[in-house]
């Protein structure tokens, strides 16, 4: 299991799958996620560069004006990366729910929460008797 995997896995319950498998993330910020994929993922900028970036020649494009100062082409350029990284994230969760394991990891996690809380339950019945 890889560390993004099993991160995900750990936090499941963040997620909103929806009841076919694949994940909502329309309004969630993956900003651990992305920092997990550029330590490991060797190939993470080159996915996104060559796969998730609209318009590569207006990146170029601003980048070039970036590294000379241009502030409003560095918001662009940074604009369309983080876009791009978004986008090749959301690819992963897709192929992770395309391959049922969001779908086990919520069930294990909603499995283990009633478990919890269960337990939780009768500690609590059981204090409740002993006073």
């Amino acid at each position: 299991m890889s560390e993004l995997e099993r991160y995900i896995k750990e936090n499941i319950n963040q997620y909103h799958i929806t009841a076919i498998g694949y994940p909502n993330l329309e309004n969630y910020d993956p900003q651990d996620e992305l920092n997990i994929l550029a330590v490991e993922d060797d190939h993470f900028l080159s996915e996104v560069f060559t796969h998730h970036i609209d318009d590569y020649n207006a990146l170029q494009v601003d980048l070039t004006k970036a590294v000379m100062g241009d502030i409003e082409a560095t918001t662009r350029a940074l604009g369309m990366i983080k876009r791009g990284m978004k986008s090749y994230f959301d690819y992963v969760m897709d192929d992770m729910a395309h391959d049922e394991q969001l779908l086990r990891w919520q069930d294990e996690y909603a499995e283990e929460y009633a478990k919890s809380a269960a337990i939780e339950a009768q500690i609590e019945e059981m204090l409740m008797e002993d006073l």
